[in-house]
């Protein structure tokens, strides 16, 4: 298989998983879209969440201490929980899951709304 061939093959399966890619001549681009929309994220974060025993009953205490703070603080407090956990424990890696696809203000928040709300 030529360079080219393979370049197109590659640039059809990162297309399958949401990567978009460019072959232009010798040259090709790479674009990654690490935003997800705030209903995806939370929606994939409680997918994790309760897969991982003992996770949500963790997470609902602490997003709801989150919550009483307001936005920027309350990430800041969801952040600050997360790096204080034992490198063992895997909420710490649930959640570290979560921060590679939701790492924005925004989405963390959004993802701590619906825990609240939703308990």
């Amino acid at each position: 298989m030529d360079s080219n061939a393979e370049a197109r093959a590659l640039s059809a399966s990162l297309a399958r998983d949401g990567i978009a890619a460019k072959t232009i001549g010798q040259t090709s681009s790479v674009t990654v879209q690490g935003d997800l929309a705030p209903a995806a994220a939370w929606s994939k974060a409680i997918k994790i969440l309760k897969g991982i025993p003992g996770a949500w009953k963790w997470s609902v205490k602490v997003a709801t201490e989150a919550y009483k703070l307001g936005k920027d603080k309350g990430v800041a407090y969801l952040r600050k929980h997360i790096s204080a956990l034992s490198s063992w424990n895997p909420i710490k890696w649930g959640w570290k899951a979560i921060l590679s696809f939701a790492g924005d203000v925004n989405d963390l928040w959004a993802i701590i709304e619906f825990i609240v709300h939703h308990v």
